[in-house]
């Protein structure tokens, strides 16, 4: 079944139990959306690289170094399972106090039901054997059920039905996927407000203006893909030209008919490649990222500068760190020294060298832009460019470079 029909599903569920407010429904949405990837399975991926799992959960039951992760990586899914939800962490957090009771309970459902104390809670108010028949929880409408009554007995307590940051500590005690999770709430706020039901088809309609082309073009951002002038999609659920330039570059990769029309196969496909790159490849803000190092550099920088201006460093700055260095590495770069900007504003420029130095070398993105493009569309961007090589990188002239450091 696709990932539309499964979130369907979920959504006339939960409709049907009471979860009708637009915010609150959005909200419910979004962090199924999340904890499922995307709603694409019921059972936890555990197909983590060593690296991943390190970078994830670093100093789980003595998980401190890669050569440790590489060994429980190459054992396959029930080994990491084990490493992550057994063990002294396993007994404490989860209640997995028998061995491979970290497999056994692994997450599960819409709302990746994890360890045998919640199995063993969730099943008695429910009137379900879990812990015998943890398999359960893959079914659709026994998940559809778990994700209803988690949300219900974990969230609406607390009053977060509303707030996304607060849902997600009640779902997961934590923030993990926050990002992800805010953008697929606000994705979901939009579908409803314009009348989205579930069974409903994906409009791909050229010319056609639509919520649905909306979250198309988040997803196409969020992989890197860009318009005609390499630049970010404008989320304007238009499906004009810049838009099939997209989807067309993203079907050649797929080996899908270039068509530019993001039908069914389109669709399913590309929200399957982001949730896998969700899950497993890490963002430039992340250790694991090859980019990390020089999105540092550029942090560094443009924190300087909010300093020097008595203003505190936000979402924006983190995203107009991310699109320095992935500009930077497309021309070439290898580290940032420095970050400008020209006279006005418009123009940040990443500087590697001496600033009064006929040599430096130059990248440069719209500030504009540049803080409205998510850190996640900037780590794509970076994975996806070939770097100039040193004789073809060029920059501004002395009497066109900026004056103003960050």
């Amino acid at each position: 079944m696709s990932s539309k029909a499964n979130a369907d599903f979920l959504m006339e569920k939960a409709t049907r139990a009471g979860i009708k407010n637009p915010k609150e429904l959005a909200n419910f949405m979004g962090q199924m959306q999340v904890e499922s990837g995307g709603y694409t399975r019921v059972s936890e991926n555990l197909g983590y690289s060593g690296q991943r799992l390190l970078d994830v959960f670093p100093g789980r039951n003595g998980l401190h170094d890669i050569d440790m992760a590489n060994h429980i990586a190459v054992a396959g899914p029930e080994a990491v399972a084990e490493a992550i939800y057994g063990g002294h962490w396993g007994r404490r957090n989860l209640g997995n106090t028998e061995p491979s009771d970290g497999w056994k309970y692994r997450g599960r459902g819409y709302v990746q039901l994890t360890g045998r104390d919640n199995y063993a809670r969730v099943g008695k108010e429910l009137g379900l054997d879990l812990i015998n028949h943890p398999e359960l929880a893959e079914d659709r409408d026994i998940a559809a059920r778990i994700a209803i009554h988690y949300w219900e007995s974990r969230v609406v307590p607390h009053g977060n039905q509303k707030d996304v940051t607060g849902a997600c500590h009640d779902i997961n005690g934590g923030e993990k996927g926050l990002y992800e999770r805010k953008q697929a709430a606000t994705a979901w706020e939009n579908k409803l407000s314009h009348g989205y039901e579930p069974g409903a088809p994906n409009a791909s309609v050229r010319g056609h203006h639509t919520e649905n082309t909306r979250y198309l073009q988040l997803l196409l951002n969020e992989q890197g893909y860009q318009d005609s002038h390499g630049k970010p999609l404008k989320v304007d659920g238009d499906m004009g030209p810049q838009t099939r330039h997209a989807v067309q570059a993203f079907q050649r990769e797929q080996q899908l008919k270039a068509d530019g029309i993001a039908g069914r196969l389109t669709l399913e496909r590309l929200e399957t490649v982001v949730q896998q790159a969700r899950h497993e490849a890490p963002r430039l803000d992340q250790p694991g990222h090859s980019g990390h190092a020089m999105y540092g550099e550029a942090f560094d920088a443009v924190t300087l500068l909010d300093r020097q201006h008595q203003r505190a460093s936000d979402e924006r700055s983190s995203n107009l760190a991310a699109a320095l260095a992935a500009s930077a590495r497309q021309r070439g770069l290898s580290h940032i020294d420095h970050v400008v900007l020209s006279d006005e504003g418009q123009r940040a420029y990443a500087v590697q060298g001496d600033l009064n130095s006929p040599f430096k070398r130059m990248a440069e993105v719209s500030t504009s832009e540049a803080i409205a493009t998510s850190i996640a569309h900037s780590s794509g961007a970076w994975n996806q460019a070939t770097p100039l090589s040193v004789t073809a990188s060029t920059q501004p002239s002395r009497d066109q470079a900026p004056q103003q450091a960050l």
